[in-house]
C-alpha cells in the first residue's frame, strides 16, 4: 500500500510544478510462477529440450513526486507464458558446439514506463500497456578448429510486437502504438569474435583477438516517438597481449575501433532529447593486467 502527500503553495499554474495532492491506496494479490521441461539425450552427445514457463510480476502503484489522481489506479499484475525448444550439440568431430533455440513469449498486462506531459512538464509513470509478444530464433556457437584458434558467435532474430495497447487514463500523449515493436529490442542482433595465440618464448605466448556486435534499429520508448529510435550500428573491438606460464597476462585493448557514435538510451519531451552515453560511445584504448593465483 501507499500513503502519499504533496504540498504546493503556488497559487497559479506553473510549468514543472505539480499542484497539492494527497492519496492512499492498497492492493493484495496471490499468484504463482513456474517452469516445466522435457529433455532428451541425442546420439551425437548433445541434448534436445522443450520448456514452458509462467512468469508473474506483482501489482504496483505510482507514488512518485509527480503523482496525479490517475496514478492512484493500481497497475495490474503482469503475467507471461513462454515456450522454448532447442538443441545443444557438438559438430565437426566435437571441434565445435552449436546451440539452436526457437521461442515464443506472450505477456499480458505488460508493465512499462509511459512518458506523458502534464502542465507543460514531462512525467513518467508505470502503466499496463496491454498484451505484447516476443518470438524468434537464436543460434550460437563456439569452435576450436585449431589448437591456437577459437571462434565464437551468436545471432538472434526477434520480431517483437505490441499486440494491442491499452491507453492509460488521463494521458495527453498519443496511443496509436498497436502493432509497433517493443522498446529496447532490435529485430536482429549478433556477435562474432575470434582469439589467436602462439609461442613467443618457452615461457610466454602472444595473444590477439577481435570481436564485434551489430544490431538493427531499436526503439527506446513505448510512446514510439521517432526521436527515440537508435539506428542500426556495429561495434568492433580488439586486443593484443602476452601471457606467461606463471599466470600473468597483459593486454592492450582498443574499443569501438571504427569510432561509432550510438546511444544506450533516448528519451524525448516537447522541449529536449535526453541521451545516455555508453562507455564505448567513441574509440578508446586501455591496458588490462591480470594475475592468476
Amino acid at each position: 500500500g501507499f500513503n502519499f502527500g504533496r504540498v504546493a503553495n503556488v497559487q497559479k499554474t506553473v510549468p514543472g510544478i505539480q499542484p497539492a495532492f494527497a492519496a492512499t491506496g492498497s492492493t493484495d494479490d496471490t499468484n504463482y510462477m513456474g517452469r516445466l521441461g522435457l529433455q532428451a539425450n541425442l546420439p551425437v552427445g548433445g541434448i534436445a529440450y522443450l520448456t514452458w514457463s509462467r512468469g508473474y510480476k506483482g501489482p504496483a502503484y505510482n507514488p512518485a513526486f509527480s503523482m496525479l489522481p490517475q496514478d492512484t489506479i493500481v497497475v495490474r499484475p503482469e503475467i507471461s507464458h513462454d515456450w522454448e525448444a532447442g538443441i545443444k550439440m557438438p559438430v565437426l568431430g566435437h571441434s565445435a558446439h552449436v546451440d539452436l533455440s526457437i521461442f515464443h513469449d506472450t505477456v499480458m498486462d505488460f508493465q512499462v514506463p509511459w512518458h506523458d506531459v502534464y502542465n507543460d512538464s514531462p512525467i513518467t509513470r508505470l502503466i499496463n500497456a496491454g498484451q505484447v509478444t516476443t518470438q524468434g530464433v537464436e543460434l550460437g556457437f563456439v569452435a576450436r578448429p585449431f589448437a591456437s584458434v577459437s571462434l565464437h558467435g551468436d545471432a538472434a532474430y526477434d520480431p517483437t510486437r505490441i499486440d494491442h495497447f491499452s491507453c492509460p487514463p488521463g494521458t495527453s500523449a498519443g496511443c496509436n502504438v498497436t502493432g509497433k515493436p517493443l522498446p529496447y529490442q532490435p529485430e536482429w542482433q549478433g556477435v562474432l569474435g575470434f582469439d589467436l595465440h602462439g609461442v613467443l618464448t618457452p615461457r610466454y605466448r602472444w595473444l590477439f583477438g577481435m570481436d564485434g556486435r551489430a544490431q538493427t534499429n531499436v526503439q527506446y520508448s513505448i510512446n514510439e516517438t521517432p526521436q527515440t529510435i537508435q539506428g542500426g550500428y556495429a561495434i568492433i573491438n580488439g586486443y593484443v597481449g602476452i601471457d606467461s606460464d606463471d599466470g600473468w597476462q597483459l593486454r592492450v585493448l582498443v574499443k569501438n575501433i571504427a569510432d561509432r557514435f550510438y546511444s544506450s538510451y533516448l528519451a524525448y519531451s516537447a522541449n529536449y532529447l535526453q541521451r545516455f552515453v555508453p562507455r564505448d560511445d567513441h574509440r578508446y584504448f586501455g591496458i588490462s593486467i591480470h594475475k592468476e593465483f
